[in-house]
């Protein structure tokens, strides 16, 4: 990843590169290297600027804000993640937007703030249902089985960890198939 960095960043190519320091960043806090991450989004978001790549740049600032909350600066990771779904709004990008309300309602939940878990779980879980995304779903649903249970409604928990086995049994069926699939062409 660095090599092919390094090889944009000499050529000018500008928007591969953004793109590239974008998806190391991932890697970085992906891999607990929380430094790293942050430089490659604090790289790509002025590219992302001045290529006007919109998406890009919401998605740099919405990854940058998970590594804000690791990193125990959950003000500044809601208020980047906001910011990141408003900028994807008009994109209609509902793939990103479920992803990042799923990680507020999480923050949320981990605040202790029940209310506004909830708003950003089920706004999460009806986006993800609308596109078919099984691991928003599943993370939503367990997220709201989990925010019922301590408000002791136990039917609404119930009912959304009963939907959360059945995507978390599904990611993995799927998983396996994929891995079987893999191992029979290695052998062939």
């Amino acid at each position: 990843q660095s090599k092919a960095i390094t090889i944009l960043r000499r050529e000018k190519m500008n928007g591969q590169l953004s793109i590239a320091l974008l998806n190391a960043g991932f890697n970085y806090y992906s891999t607990g290297r929380l430094e790293e991450a942050l430089v490659h989004y604090n790289e790509a978001e002025p590219i992302f600027d001045t290529i006007g790549m919109t998406i890009g740049k919401a998605y740099t600032i919405g990854n940058r804000a998970l590594v804000y909350w690791k990193r125990g600066n959950s003000a500044q990771a809601i208020t980047d993640l906001n910011r990141a779904i408003d900028m994807l709004k008009p994109l209609e990008d509902d793939y990103g937007m479920s992803d990042y309300h799923n990680q507020l309602a999480s923050i949320y939940f981990e605040q202790g703030n029940a209310k506004l878990a909830i708003f950003h779980a089920e706004q999460s879980t009806s986006m993800a249902k609308e596109l078919g995304l099984k691991e928003q779903l599943r993370d939503g649903y367990l997220l709201l089985s989990q925010l019922y249970s301590g408000q002791n409604k136990h039917q609404q928990a119930f009912d959304y960890q009963s939907l959360y086995i059945v995507y978390k049994d599904s990611l993995a069926n799927a998983e396996q198939t994929k891995e079987i699939a893999n191992i029979r062409t290695d052998f062939e």
